[in-house]
């Protein structure tokens, strides 16, 4: 009963977000990006996004057999450093470590995805940072040519970027003042998730796209149910 009660709450409260986002002075909460720690991530991020947009120009081929147009392509790269994107979704699997000793900030695969907060969104600057330093016609071309992932991750972080240049890989971090948990999405989240993304498009629902799950579960996490 409980359940079915939060099931229908979430969906009354879709609609609020969606009416309240019309409201002059009505935001959606932000995370800021931890620019502190852009510098130390610059190539292991580099080098997972290409990783990322290797693996998934693969799948479209494999399931249509071949690229069906630079729009392919296209999508990948405008949506790969987009956390709530199904190309961008692999940041959110991601937590940032600091190992002291080393001196070296750690970015440390999780396997499911989580809330995307502060450390989700400094992962999500520095890969729009690089995307933003390159010439992306030469990154459509290597995809589209399907180029050998080492062969793209050379070109993408020491060729058209410094990302992986020597001073970038070898950087030490002496301290770091934030440090974030990573937080896991539940069952739950992902029901609202899909929820809210079948509800995206339907008359009246047009700011919804504004907020996602992590806005509905702190109003879900407020009310006595």
């Amino acid at each position: 009963m409980v359940e079915k009660m939060r099931f229908a709450f979430s969906l009354l409260l879709i609609f609020a977000l969606s009416s309240h986002a019309q409201m002059p002075g009505m935001k959606k909460k932000q995370y800021k990006p931890i620019r502190s720690d852009l510098k130390y991530i610059r190539c292991a991020v580099c080098e997972l996004a290409s990783s990322k947009m290797f693996s998934q120009q693969r799948d479209k081929r494999l399931a249509n057999n071949k690229l069906r147009g630079e729009e392919d392509v296209e999508v990948i790269i405008e949506n790969v450093c987009k956390p709530t994107t199904d190309e961008g979704n692999w940041i959110t699997r991601l937590d940032l470590s600091f190992d002291q000793s080393q001196k070296k900030l750690s970015i440390v695969e999780q396997g499911v995805l989580g809330h995307c907060k502060r450390e989700c969104e400094t992962v999500a600057k520095s890969c729009r940072d690089l995307i933003e330093d390159i010439d992306v016609d030469d990154l459509q071309v290597a995809l589209w040519r399907d180029v050998k992932e080492g062969q793209l991750r050379n070109q993408l972080c020491t060729k058209w970027s410094s990302a992986c240049r020597k001073s970038n890989r070898d950087a030490e971090l002496e301290n770091r003042k934030f440090d974030e948990d990573f937080e896991a999405k539940s069952e739950k989240d992902l029901e609202i998730e899909k929820l809210m993304e079948s509800m995206k498009g339907m008359p009246g629902m047009e700011a919804l796209s504004m907020f996602n799950s992590d806005d509905m579960q702190g109003s879900l996490d407020g009310a006595e149910l």
